[in-house]
This record gives C-alpha cells, sequence and structure tokens, in this order.
C-alpha cells in the first residue's frame, strides 16, 4: 500500500526556523525538516526556503527536506559574491549539498529553481538519485514571458543605473511580492502566516543580485546528462504557456510522462501543495 502526504493547512502550518552555513565565505541561509530520504529543494524566483514549507511539512514524516536560500535572495542579506548567474549558483550549491555529506540524494527545482538544479546536475559528477522539476523551464525565453512587467522594470533600472537604495522598499514590494492580485489565490492566502513571512523574507533580498539572476539567464540547458538518476516533471494547468510547453520539452528530453496539477496556477507547491504532495512522496520512496 503506498503511503500518503500529510495533508497541509495553510491557516496551522510550523514555519522551521531558518539555520546558516558557510560555503566559500558565503553565509547560505537554510531550512531543514523532516526525516528520511534527502530532498534537496531549488527555490522559485525571487522567494527564500518560506516557499517550500508546506512542503516540508507534507512530506516531513517520510522525507527530510533541505531548502537553501539562494545567496541575495530571501534570509541572506548581503549579494552574491560572483555574477548571479546559474553556472555560479551550482557551483555554489553543488558545495552546498556536499556540506551534507550525503552520498544519496534527491533534486527539486521549483520555476527558476529548476533553471539552477538542471544546471547543477550538468556539471557535477555527484549526481542526484531523483530530480522533480515543478513548473520549470529550460531556456532563457521562458523568464520574460513569466515575469514580463518585472524583466521590463529590471532592465530599465539596471539601464539607467538607478541608485536602488532610494527606492528600495517600494521596488522590491513591486518586484518581489510573492504574487499579483489576480493570482487565483489571493483572497484566500493574503491572511496566512506564510504569506506574511515570505513577503518579510523576500523583502530582505538583494534588489541588484535578484534582478540580475533574472536577466543572466540566456541559453538553452537541456544537454545534461539524463540516464543516470530518475526523474519527475510536474506543471500547473494555469502556468503560463511558456512555462507549460517548456516542462512538455523537459519531460520529452528526459523520456517522462509530465504530471499536469489541475485547477492552480504557478504558485500551487506553496498554497496547494496537496495537490501534488502525493505524487512527489511516491516518486522519492518508490
Amino acid at each position: 500500500m503506498s503511503l500518503h502526504a500529510k495533508r497541509v493547512d495553510l491557516k496551522d502550518i510550523t514555519i522551521p526556523s531558518s539555520q546558516t552555513v558557510e560555503i566559500n565565505g558565503v553565509a547560505i541561509s537554510y531550512r531543514k525538516s523532516g526525516n528520511g530520504p534527502v530532498l534537496f529543494c531549488m527555490p522559485p524566483w525571487p522567494s527564500s526556503s518560506i516557499a517550500f514549507v508546506p512542503l516540508m511539512q507534507a512530506l516531513g514524516d517520510h522525507v527530510q527536506t533541505i531548502a537553501p536560500d539562494l545567496p541575495g535572495w530571501g534570509g541572506y542579506s548581503g549579494g552574491m559574491p560572483l555574477a548571479p548567474d546559474p553556472d555560479n549558483y551550482a557551483r555554489l550549491i553543488e558545495k552546498f549539498i556536499a556540506s551534507f555529506g550525503s552520498d544519496e540524494y534527491n533534486l527539486l527545482g521549483y520555476s527558476f529553481g529548476g533553471v539552477i538544479a538542471q544546471t547543477l546536475i550538468s556539471q557535477t559528477t555527484h549526481l542526484p538519485q531523483k530530480l522533480i522539476l515543478v513548473s520549470s523551464f529550460h531556456t532563457g525565453n521562458a523568464a520574460p514571458n513569466a515575469y514580463p512587467r518585472a524583466v521590463a522594470l529590471a532592465k530599465f533600472l539596471l539601464k539607467i543605473r538607478f541608485p536602488l537604495s532610494i527606492c528600495r522598499p517600494l521596488a522590491k514590494r513591486i518586484i518581489l511580492n510573492m504574487n499579483p492580485k489576480e493570482d487565483q489565490y489571493y483572497k484566500g492566502y493574503q491572511s496566512t502566516k506564510i504569506y506574511g513571512q515570505g513577503i518579510t523574507e523576500n523583502l530582505r533580498g538583494d534588489l541588484h543580485t535578484v534582478l540580475c539572476s533574472l536577466l543572466c539567464f540566456d541559453s538553452d540547458i537541456l544537454n545534461y546528462q539524463k540516464d543516470r538518476f530518475r526523474s519527475q516533471v510536474i506543471y500547473a494547468e494555469h502556468d503560463l504557456s511558456s512555462v507549460r510547453s517548456e516542462s512538455k520539452e523537459i519531460a520529452d528530453y528526459l523520456g517522462v510522462s509530465p504530471i499536469c496539477v489541475e485547477n492552480v496556477d504557478h504558485n500551487h507547491l506553496v498554497y496547494d501543495v496537496n495537490k501534488s504532495s502525493d505524487a512527489i512522496l511516491d516518486f522519492l520512496l518508490s
């Protein structure tokens, strides 16, 4: 008989405290929760590890989940010491994973975190046992379609070399707000603790790093080894068309059938985790 993930109620959720580990002189904040096979989770742009708290609670009885904040994002108060592109993030995350001493691990990438995950497996010799990509993409073409206003504002502010410190609170609130008002969950999640905590953590991020990370990715990354680990691809029925199409292309490259989570949008892993947690748990334990 297959096991089931724990049902998560966002109004009654425990948020694990952040911990810190130093990698190459960079202090990386992360959250860790649960027991069992290890699952490292790469966050969606521009979120912190708070995005995975519902998943941590859902899987906690069977899986140990470790979710870092990328340098410059979320709970990390400083900028990325190197260019904030997927290659540099992946190199740092590779050492972050190694610091836990896990011979065997699994890897999940959500949205832009999927880019980090795919970049990591293209350059590491320590491959995961299983790769899970959730509402992700594989080319730089998807970002402008997924975040058109953020990309336009980022290009404008960086082009004119605007002193971001002058309007940092306003600019961050525009760009780093977790979800737009038209989001289908908007009315339901605004009063939850995880929403408020997410906004607080996202506002700590380094604005320049977050903006540049979105603009640095401009190539196709479907060139990694795919036969030395098992894969799962999940996307939302109401993901933007670019995310849906690229998720299907990734699944085709990996030789798996993608899972479409019905009646949810791009934020489903945070605010509707119950609709995909059983599939993720079953895959991890199979």
